[in-house]
């Protein structure tokens, strides 16, 4: 009576960690992912304003 119980306890609370464990993930990665894409971002502008300037 107790195992059948138990199996979608157990499936449903590794469920929930998984899903805390990649949240929790994602959200670091993004951080750093977010981050890496402005450093990109500003170093292309700086790259394209200072091409424009040596242009004109």
């Amino acid at each position: 009576l107790t195992r059948p119980f138990a199996r979608p306890l157990v499936r449903s609370f590794t469920r929930s960690l998984i899903r805390s464990f990649t949240r929790s993930l994602v959200h670091s990665f993004d951080r750093t992912l977010v981050r890496s894409f402005a450093r990109t971002l500003i170093r292309s502008v700086t790259r394209s304003l200072v091409c424009l300037v040596a242009r004109s």
